[in-house]
């Protein structure tokens, strides 16, 4: 039986949260129920033209992924299932504390990162 969309998010969000002892930011949230749902992770929720990522210090906890979190859906056997393949991950005007290692990993949709920082 197919899951609705609000499943989708309500099991990836469970899953981010347990395996993060419930410690996600605004944006993390966001990015991962946008993925459940076959969306975009946007946490600036503004036109990409807007965002400045050299400004990326200055934005709130509302706009800041950590790294491990982006990794962790991208190669979480169970993370996985809920990334559409042909639409991947696409973070806008993010700023992504952490290194982001991704080298070495089998990854089966693609992943768009655009007026982001990454620090």
């Amino acid at each position: 039986m197919d899951q609705t969309a609000a499943d989708r998010v309500e099991n990836l969000l469970k899953l981010a949260k347990d395996h993060f002892e419930d410690k996600l930011t605004p944006a993390e949230k966001v990015l991962f129920e946008k993925t459940a749902n076959y969306g975009k992770g946007d946490p600036a929720k503004a036109d990409p033209a807007e965002i400045d990522p050299a400004k990326a210090n200055q934005w709130g906890s509302d706009r800041v992924l950590k790294a491990d979190r982006i990794r962790w859906l991208c190669t979480d056997p169970e993370a996985v299932k809920y990334v559409q393949p042909h639409e991947g991950i696409t973070i806008v005007g993010a700023r992504i504390e952490g290194q982001l290692h991704l080298s070495h990993a089998e990854i089966g949709f693609p992943i768009s990162i655009k007026n982001s920082a990454i620090r």
